[in-house]
Order: C-alpha cells, then sequence, then structure tokens
C-alpha cells in the first residue's frame, strides 16, 4: 500500500527507526481574525477522523495532541513569505516538529492573492523553519478532506505521479513504481 511506504518513512525520519507501527500526535493552529476563520472544534475533529480513514491499514494513525487558536489578524491573512515564516517559527520550533505535526489552519492564499487548498514541506534533512501542513479555513467548514489528505502525504514524503501541480493531479506514490493513489477516492 502507497500510504504505508510513506509512514516508515515518516518513521525512519522522525522516530529514527521504522515500526511497524506509527502514532503521529498532531497539533492543529487555528489562525483566526476575531470570529473570522474561527473553526468549530468539531470540524477538527472530522478532519482527523477522516485522515485516519484515509490512511487505515498503512499502519499510520493520527492522534489530535491539541487545537490551538491563536486570534492574529496579521497572521490569518497573510501571504507574503517573511511573515507566514516567521508565524510558523513561533508557533513551531524545530524541538515540536520532531515529535509533532503541525498543521496550520489560515485563510490561504498564494503571493497573488489567489486561494490555496493546502501546502506542506516534505520530510527535511535538518529541521526547517516550516516543517508542517497549511490548510485553508474555508475546507474545514466544508468537510473537505482531501487537501488534508493530500498534504499530509506530501509530508510523509510522497510525490506525485505525474509532473502536474498540486491541484491539476491528486495522485501520490513514492516514486517506486507503484500505482498511483487517488486520493478523492474512499
Amino acid at each position: 500500500h502507497i500510504l504505508a511506504q510513506g509512514a516508515d518513512m515518516f518513521a525512519k525520519e522522525h522516530n529514527d527507526e521504522a515500526p511497524l507501527a506509527a502514532e503521529v500526535a498532531t497539533l492543529f493552529f487555528v489562525i483566526h481574525d476575531g470570529d473570522v476563520g474561527k473553526v468549530a472544534e468539531a470540524d477538527v475533529d472530522w478532519q482527523v477522523e477522516a485522515l485516519n480513514r484515509a490512511f487505515l491499514g498503512t499502519g499510520i494513525a493520527f492522534i489530535k495532541a491539541q487545537t490551538v487558536y491563536r486570534d492574529h489578524p496579521q497572521w490569518y491573512s497573510a501571504a507574503d513569505g517573511a511573515v507566514l515564516d516567521a508565524m510558523h517559527a513561533e508557533l513551531t520550533p524545530p524541538a515540536l516538529t520532531k515529535e509533532h505535526l503541525c498543521v496550520v489552519i489560515k485563510d490561504l492564499r498564494d503571493d497573488s492573492g489567489a486561494h490555496l487548498q493546502g501546502s506542506a514541506s516534505f520530510p527535511p534533512t535538518e529541521p526547517q523553519a516550516t516543517d508542517g501542513v497549511y490548510l485553508d479555513q474555508a475546507l474545514l467548514a466544508a468537510r473537505n478532506s482531501v487537501p488534508l489528505v493530500h498534504e499530509v502525504a506530501h509530508w510523509l514524503g510522497l510525490t506525485h505521479s505525474t509532473p502536474p501541480a498540486c491541484g491539476q493531479d491528486l495522485s501520490l506514490d513514492p516514486g517506486l513504481g507503484s500505482p498511483p493513489l487517488p486520493l478523492g477516492a474512499g
């Protein structure tokens, strides 16, 4: 199973050896502007359940460690890389990302102002400022889990099976000749 290969890659990077099963403590950081973007805890819980359904049978499970709400208007709407790096460095220092998957939920846009569904770092060889997953807050209320599953697969080390950019192809594989995983299925 392709996601199981990603689980082994995660375990090697984060636990120094590949166990048969791994539990990933997951921290959710909800960045909001007053009531705007302040997603419900039940929507975060639903995403964790959907993530675990997607990874069922892989030997990896996601455990919600905590949801942290931060009322920070500048961070909520930021698209500038320097602001995002500063936000992520404050929320998720390398010691924290070594032990947790950190998911930052906010109004997610690129430099041109266009909405993004999500983004993720690939497993780093060294600690980096942006280790984790970013997810657009609008997806949580819509109960859309595909972007979170897709970005977590990237975070685990899986890459696209074809050259198109994210959003054009929701299939991932670890580049080992396996058939791509259709993340929108089941």
